[in-house]
């Protein structure tokens, strides 16, 4: 493949008139050896991922290719997901992560950020598929969980150049490519119009297996994922549900069969206030030194994941709010 002639017609088209294609495929090119970036068709990025029909004529992959020749399943979900519907993002992704499965999400603030934080818990590869060119990483909180998927072994995927931002219409965009490098697509949570949604259906089209975590019925938060498991999604309940649909055996013993509604022994979601409740003011300190020990991590703006058995007991409820 002439990665040059690939990318200056690129540059050529209607959507860069403003810029030379000459000098933009140059210092694409040379972004992209500083930084370790590969430019490859999709066939050599991912089998699965060759197989779902239009597709750009070049990927921008950084990192460990192996990990995507893994066995993958999609995690996707809200941004503005509930304290249940994290603790259910970080346990599954753990759990499935632990048993070889590579975890493929968005990046995005809420659940993506959270699934690729449970694969990496365990030592676990993931991958995370861009809806912007790697030198604008989105969102900038993310940056460093970015790189952390890097050094861990897992990957980034991107149909977009390097200098491209993350514009509105990219995220909807890239969602079938996250479905479509995975065997399928767990939802948590997903409104009825929502992007978690979007990748569900490209997954459905795409031939690929769809799981969905259930929530409460008047859960506005829930109801994609509710339509999604009336139409033939499988219901999920615990990792089993996700195992047994997967096209290769599994250690059963390794999986937990507890079965619990509100939340787990690890991976609870808090809030700031949950802590204090429980620790006091002193907590604070506490709660510095916990962050530090990567016990627990912060999700948004004083809200809270923790990785052990240390979150205050509250933090367990599901709340909707």
């Amino acid at each position: 493949m002439n990665v040059y002639g690939v990318l200056l017609k690129l540059f050529s088209s209607p959507n860069y008139l403003s810029q030379n294609p000459v000098e933009l495929t140059e210092k694409t090119l040379l972004w992209c050896t500083k930084n370790k970036c590969q430019i490859l068709a999709s066939e050599k990025v991912s089998p699965l991922l060759s197989k779902i029909g239009t597709l750009p004529p070049v990927f921008f992959v950084r990192g460990n290719l192996e990990c995507f020749q893994l066995p993958a399943v999609a995690v996707v979900g809200s941004r503005k997901a509930t304290n249940y519907g994290l603790a259910c993002a970080y346990r599954l992704s753990r759990e499935l992560s632990a048993r070889g499965i590579c975890i493929v999400s968005g990046l995005a603030r809420g659940i993506d950020g959270v699934s690729h934080r449970g694969a990496l818990s365990v030592g676990g590869r993931t991958i995370a598929v861009m809806g912007s060119g790697f030198a604008h990483l989105y969102p900038k909180e993310h940056q460093k969980l970015a790189f952390d998927i890097l050094d861990s072994g897992g990957g980034w995927l991107s149909e977009y150049p390097p200098f491209e931002p993350p514009l509105p219409f990219h995220f909807p965009q890239r969602n079938r490519l996250i479905s479509g490098l995975s065997l399928g697509t767990l939802v948590i949570e997903a409104k009825k119009k929502s992007g978690s949604l979007i990748t569900a259906l490209c997954g459905l089209e795409q031939g690929r297996d769809v799981y969905v975590v259930p929530g409460p019925i008047d859960s506005d938060l829930f109801q994609g994922g509710h339509e999604l498991i009336q139409n033939g999604a499988k219901l999920v309940s615990s990792v089993r549900d996700v195992l047994e649909e997967l096209p290769f055996d599994y250690d059963s013993s390794l999986v937990n069969e507890t079965r619990e509604a509100t939340c787990f022994s690890f991976g609870r979601a808090f809030t700031l206030s949950d802590w204090l409740k429980s620790y006091g003011q002193n907590g604070i300190a506490e709660l510095q030194i916990a962050v530090e020990q990567g016990q627990v991590f912060e999700i948004a703006p004083q809200r809270y994941l923790s990785t052990s058995d240390g979150a205050p007991k509250e933090s367990c409820q599901m709340k909707f709010s």
